[in-house]
């Protein structure tokens, strides 16, 4: 759901501005984060969690053009995107752990509420401290149709995916594939159609923006999966409490400080399809580590 979320987010930004967009979706997340810590059931607690996808949907494009518009110069922007890369990558490792440990001392509601602050918070320093301004332009299309056929076009792989893990829903599973492929179509011939289409086709084929958006998917899919699916299993299966469990985790945390470090000068001496190569084969080599580990252990 938030890929299509995304794309919809970056195109609010460029029509009504990045910095209101910024606040906009911190002060939704503060408020979902408040309805998750109230909720008294699980699909009021789905939803919490749905709003504070859509609501990092409208922040992380938004706070991403401001930070490339803040940086100005290439070298500059190269730091600026390693230095956003490990600020992601810390977040997600080291979430698991502070979420843990809020679970353990206080309860599950604290992991919500915390957000309410911290969000406040980053929305009262950006109001004060940002000062770039983006080029704004009131006549982007939004292409809604475009956004909602790749936003149920990504939940229908996720979602049929998950289904075929077991036998008993596999039929629908690969019907949810099936209608995948088919909204993909669709979502083909309306972006060759549509006047300012979401995506547009041609970036689709340029080769570096097609390397940078495999290396962050692989990225994202093999880091925040390995978190989540070790969470699991170490509580599951170890008997460890979820701040334990978390505190074994923070070594994914410890891992990026060298990883960010070394990004800035590494794409300065290789090509970022070296770069990404040579992380790609890293997560690799991490993942088959951990599945042994995991063999061997379980």
């Amino acid at each position: 759901m938030v890929l299509g979320l995304l794309v919809l987010g970056a195109r609010l930004g460029h029509r009504f501005g990045h910095l209101r967009l910024l606040l906009a979706g911190l002060g939704a997340f503060a408020a979902a984060g408040g309805l998750g810590a109230l909720a008294q059931s699980g699909w009021q607690l789905v939803a919490a969690r749905g709003l504070q996808g859509v609501a990092s949907a409208m922040t992380v494009p938004a706070a991403l053009t401001l930070l490339l518009a803040t940086a100005g110069e290439t070298t500059t922007r190269r730091r600026a995107l390693a230095l956003w890369s490990a600020a992601g990558a810390t977040a997600g490792a080291c979430g698991l752990f502070v979420g843990g440990a809020l679970t353990d001392a206080v309860g599950w509601r604290a992991v919500f509420w915390v957000n309410v602050p911290i969000a406040l918070a980053l929305g009262a320093g950006a109001l004060l401290r940002v000062r770039a301004r983006p080029h704004r332009d009131r006549a982007v299309g939004l292409d809604l149709p475009g956004a909602a056929l790749l936003t149920v076009a990504v939940m229908a792989v996720v979602v049929g995916a998950a289904m075929l893990q077991d036998p008993q829903s596999r039929v629908p599973g690969m019907a949810c594939l099936v209608g995948a492929l088919a909204v993909g179509g669709v979502l083909r011939w309306w972006l060759h159609r549509a006047a300012d289409p979401a995506i547009p086709p041609a970036a689709l084929r340029h080769p570096r923006l097609a390397a940078g958006a495999l290396g962050s998917f692989v990225n994202t899919a093999a880091t925040s999966s390995t978190a989540v699916l070790l969470a699991i299993h170490l509580q599951r299966a170890q008997g460890l409490s979820a701040f334990r469990a978390g505190l074994v985790l923070l070594a994914l945390s410890v891992a990026v400080v060298p990883g960010s470090a070394l990004a800035a000068p590494l794409t300065r001496r290789w090509s970022p399809r070296t770069a990404i190569l040579v992380g790609i084969v890293l997560l690799a080599a991490g993942n088959v580590v951990v599945a042994l580990s995991l063999g061997t252990v379980g």
